[in-house]
């Protein structure tokens, strides 16, 4: 059992488990979404153990991605949003991720940057 198994494991289905920017996600709901979103990412090609950047203002988008990236048995790089390109790139080359999970507010923002991995907005780790 890893850190995202313990804490969606905690609560009853109907309880609230995120409550953020004006959402709120019960326990039910977080743990379909998080499988959901890990489920993707593995169908994606990554594997146990690559790292996946994490790009998100504080909201349930960024919840949801930690939680599947770890259940996923990989590795969450969160990056700060203020982060330039050369920063970016940097952390990209270090980590050799090959997708970052990027709020919609931030999509734009990291798909025009050279050297970009794939930018992934996964539907299911929504809202936004």
């Amino acid at each position: 059992m890893n850190l995202a198994d313990t804490i969606l494991s905690s609560g009853e289905d109907a309880s609230i488990a995120v409550a953020l920017s004006g959402t709120q996600l019960t326990y039910g709901e977080l743990r379909a979404k998080v499988a959901q979103t890990a489920g993707e990412l593995l169908v994606a090609g990554l594997k146990r153990g690559e790292c996946v950047g994490l790009l998100s203002e504080n909201n349930p988008f960024w919840v949801v991605s930690y939680l599947a990236i770890i259940r996923a048995g990989l590795v969450v790089v969160p990056i700060q949003y203020g982060s330039d390109p050369e920063n970016f790139r940097a952390i990209v080359s270090d980590t050799q991720m090959r997708m970052v999970l990027v709020s919609n507010r931030f999509s734009a923002k990291v798909s025009n940057w050279v050297g970009a991995p794939q930018v992934g907005t996964l539907s299911t780790a929504s809202p936004n």
